[in-house]
């Protein structure tokens, strides 16, 4: 580490300077945030007597903003070129999903709201994340009230997450609801995590995954069995970042973390996206069962 930043500062001063450029803006989004969550107090207070729905569309606007704020800095002052494969059009008009993708990294994220951005509904995203997360000061107790569901990754509590998800019914109340089946981020160099997923394929009779690890399907089937009727489709996202392509020895690399991206330590970045619409009344592969549905999406997309 004291090398790397020994090489970093005795290098060209442009560099230098165009780190330090990116620093600041990270110590913007989050200098503001106390600020956000008090004024978004203030609006939870107002609306405490008002039904749900009014709290949620506020919330969801004010949300919007602060995303939109985070958004300049991670797209546009980087610098990031987003290629968009697959269904271009379910971009041009607002719709509730279910948002799967493979998980890499945090900045995976941040694609999430790229793409729900330019679809109009970033204010409507909401995520199905990990129990530890509530602990995250500020953070952790806003997500619960925009309408996030926590889960335990390893002690899966259905009945909860069902009670969760109850809220997000309300027809009025449009979602984003996203998941990552994989539970926990893929990592090419974590070789035992690897073989532990494809193991577990292997005694399920499932396929083995390469470059994905094997999905989880608990989370997505109770998602799409209570929010079928506040549904229009399921999003099927393969994200590829521009940075883990390999050697001729390594096929691929650790993604970058959003530290890394946001701080400018990652130059030409360039994130490739195929997306696919699933619609919810035709696609009798998810109606079925959703254990094969989210298998087979997840085993196209280790060819992507």
């Amino acid at each position: 580490m004291k090398e790397s930043f020994q090489q970093w500062w005795n290098g060209d001063s442009n560099d230098r300077l165009k780190h330090v450029k990116m620093v600041v803006p990270t110590i913007v989004m989050f200098g503001v945030v106390p600020q956000y969550f008090f004024i978004w107090i203030a609006w939870r207070f107002m609306s405490c007597l008002l039904p749900n729905w009014i709290y949620q569309a506020g919330d969801d606007i004010y949300y919007s903003v602060y995303q939109k704020f985070v958004l300049f800095f991670f797209e546009h002052v980087t610098g990031t070129k987003l290629i968009i494969h697959g269904n271009l059009e379910v971009l041009s008009k607002k719709e509730r999903v279910i948002y799967i993708s493979n998980h890499q990294s945090t900045v995976d994220w941040i694609v999430v709201h790229m793409l729900a951005d330019r679809q109009g509904s970033i204010g409507h995203v909401r995520y199905v994340m990990k129990d530890s997360l509530q602990l995250v000061p500020l953070y952790g107790f806003y997500f619960y009230e925009h309408g996030c569901v926590f889960v335990k990754r390893h002690y899966f509590d259905s009945k909860k997450m069902v009670s969760s998800l109850r809220y997000l019914k309300d027809k009025r109340i449009p979602t984003w609801m996203v998941i990552f089946p994989e539970g926990t981020r893929y990592n090419p160099e974590a070789s035992e995590m690897i073989e532990k997923s494809q193991s577990f394929a292997k005694d399920r009779g499932l396929v083995p995954l390469k470059h994905v690890l094997t999905p989880k399907y608990k989370g997505f089937h109770i998602a799409l069995e209570h929010l079928k009727n506040n549904l229009d489709a399921v999003y099927d996202a393969t994200v590829i970042y521009s940075c883990t392509k390999g050697s001729k020895k390594t096929l691929r690399t650790k993604a970058p973390s959003m530290f890394e991206f946001v701080t400018g330590l990652l130059y030409l970045f360039r994130c490739s996206i195929l997306l696919i619409r699933i619609d919810i009344q035709y696609n009798h592969t998810l109606n079925r069962n959703s254990r094969p549905g989210c298998t087979i999406y997840f085993i196209k997309k280790t060819g992507f």
